[in-house]
């Protein structure tokens, strides 16, 4: 065994991971499982017409129009073919892909341009900034103004732009392309974490994007869609987010966790003054209880992570369609943001402690800048001043007291 050990070839040193343009992209079964939903619904909308076709037996004539029998054309055309598919099918294909585009909803087409192209989505959407203002130019709206922060937009594919239409108090989203003159970022983001976020400043000037792409508007009469966003579900979108931020910051403090772990077996020493001195740093009494307090708190935290993320899934179950989503109440929403209220109290109470906790089971060299420990601290402290974590606690406070379960806010 040992000499075929000897022969395996040596591994490649490690190295550094390159930054993806396009960083966690779905895997292939999720892909699929994503496209197998929106083909099966835009070829519903499209069964009239495929069914006319066959009842009427126009495959069987050679001259038919194509362009009125578009997915059983397409499919006739292709049959037996390989590479001469993409032209002697364009036609066919044509009217196919016209079809389904027709009858695809707003989510649909959304979901198939960031799937279908896996693209990177940034976001310019800051509430508490209402500088960028948006009018109506007719078939489409218009963003201009600024914003003090954005996200992931520097190296993004596309951007979520957030912006209040002209005379009134209603926002509106919208997903533009990033790579257009009219997006101009400030590249002024220079705080103490999260260095490699991008997260500064970006100018809008005259960014167009069409009525049918304000996300849950009804694009013919220029308003809200009650059905899409005057519904609880609507804004089931907040505390999902929250739940992310408080994972974020469980991983960023498991991270820190497992460095200081690293570095103390490897480099801390024990403390020769102490009355009851010992050989080994592992031997230490307070390092010992540290760590282990450490890990019960980030244990006790990532259950609670999960238990959220769960009552979470259960609220987004079975909500494929505008009529099902209609059927998550208020009280449901309102339940899973306490879940994820909890995560967030406690992420952050854990997450900081950690994070500044581990210089003192790691001794002095360990804050040397080639150690990079810090950046832990400097990342979880910025994060976590998103949105004042007291404020939950309060809610949270009102919740137990006076079973008041949260409104809706840009936070909550």
């Amino acid at each position: 065994m040992a000499g075929q050990a000897s022969d395996l070839p040596t591994p490649p040193p490690e190295r550094l991971g390159v930054p993806s343009r396009n960083p966690l992209p779905l895997s292939a079964s999720q892909e699929s499982q994503v496209r197998d939903i929106y083909y099966a619904r835009v070829r519903k909308q499209c069964a009239e017409e495929i069914k006319g076709v066959y009842s009427s037996g126009l495959l069987a004539n050679p001259n038919h129009d194509s362009n009125t029998i578009p997915s059983a054309a397409f499919a006739a055309c292709a049959l037996g073919r390989t590479f001469t598919v993409s032209f002697a099918c364009r036609t066919e294909h044509r009217a196919m892909n016209g079809c389904m585009k027709l009858h695809a909803t707003q989510a649909e087409r959304t979901e198939e341009l960031i799937i279908g192209n896996n693209y990177f989505v940034g976001g310019a959407v800051n509430p508490r900034d209402s500088d960028l203002k948006i009018s109506n130019a007719g078939d489409g709206i218009v963003f201009n103004g600024f914003k003090f922060f954005n996200t992931g937009g520097v190296i993004s594919d596309l951007t979520v732009l957030e912006g209040v239409y002209e005379d009134t108090t209603d926002h509106i989203f919208a997903i533009v392309k990033t790579d257009q003159a009219g997006i101009n970022f400030g590249h002024d983001w220079n705080n103490v974490g999260l260095r490699l976020t991008e997260s500064g400043s970006v100018k809008i000037e005259n960014v167009k994007a069409p009525w049918a792409d304000a996300l849950g508007w009804d694009a013919s009469a220029k308003k809200p869609d009650p059905a899409v966003l005057g519904i609880p579900f609507g804004t089931l979108l907040l505390p999902t987010i929250q739940l992310v931020f408080s994972n974020f910051y469980i991983g960023i403090a498991w991270g820190a966790l497992n460095t200081a772990t690293a570095y103390t077996n490897a480099s801390t020493r024990a403390w020769p003054f102490g009355g009851d001195n010992k050989e080994e740093p592992q031997e230490e009494f307070y390092i010992l209880a540290t760590y282990g307090n450490f890990l019960a708190h980030l244990r006790a935290a990532t259950a609670l992570a999960e238990k959220a993320g769960q009552q979470i899934d259960a609220v987004y179950k079975d909500t494929q369609s505008v009529k099902d989503r209609a059927k998550v109440t208020a009280e449901a929403r309102g339940e899973v943001a306490e879940w994820v209220a909890s995560v967030k109290v406690v992420s952050t109470d854990v997450g900081l402690r950690v994070t500044s906790g581990v210089f003192e089971v790691t001794g002095a060299k360990a804050t040397s800048t080639k150690v990079g420990l810090d950046r832990f601290w400097r990342d979880i402290r910025t994060h976590t001043l998103h949105d004042p974590v007291a404020y939950k606690n309060r809610e949270l406070g009102r919740y137990q007291l006076l079973r008041e379960v949260p409104e809706p806010t840009w936070y909550t």
